[in-house]
C-alpha cells in the first residue's frame, strides 16, 4: 500500500542532482531535520522561537515568490550553490548592519531552503 504522507515527504528516493558535484538529499529527509531543528529552537526561549518563526516566514515567502514565476523556479533550480553563499554573506552582512534578529531569521530561512524547498525543488525539476 502506498502511504500517501511518505509519497509527500519523498519516501526513500534521493533526488538526482542538477550538477554532478551536488549532493542531494529526499525532501522528506530534510523537512524532518528541519522540523526538529524548528521545535527544539522553539522550545528553547521565546527570543529563538522567535527567529524560527521569522525565518520560516521568511522561506515562506520566498517560496511563493518562486514557485510563481517560472523563469524565477528555472532561475533558482540552476543556481541554489550560489544562492546557499548568497544567503550566507547576507547573514554575516545582517549581523554587522542590521542585528541579530534579522541576522537570525536569515539563518533560519537559508537552513530551511537547503534542507527543505531546494532538494524539493531539484526533485520536481529532474522529473519535467
Amino acid at each position: 500500500m502506498d502511504n500517501p504522507f511518505i509519497k509527500i515527504l519523498g519516501g526513500n528516493k534521493v533526488a538526482k542532482s542538477v550538477d554532478k558535484n551536488t549532493r542531494t538529499i529526499a525532501p522528506g529527509t530534510g523537512l524532518m531535520t528541519f522540523s526538529v531543528i524548528a521545535i527544539t529552537g522553539a522550545s528553547i526561549g521565546a527570543a529563538i522561537g522567535t527567529y524560527v518563526f521569522l525565518g520560516t516566514v521568511t522561506l515562506a515567502g520566498a517560496v511563493v515568490v518562486v514557485e510563481s514565476n517560472p523563469r524565477l523556479r528555472k532561475l533558482v533550480a540552476n543556481n541554489t550553490k550560489k544562492i546557499d553563499a548568497l544567503i550566507f554573506v547576507a547573514s554575516v552582512v545582517a549581523i554587522a548592519y542590521l542585528g541579530v534578529t534579522v541576522a537570525a531569521s536569515l539563518t533560519v530561512a537559508g537552513l530551511a531552503l537547503s534542507l527543505v524547498y531546494f532538494p524539493w525543488l531539484r526533485a520536481t525539476s529532474n522529473q519535467q
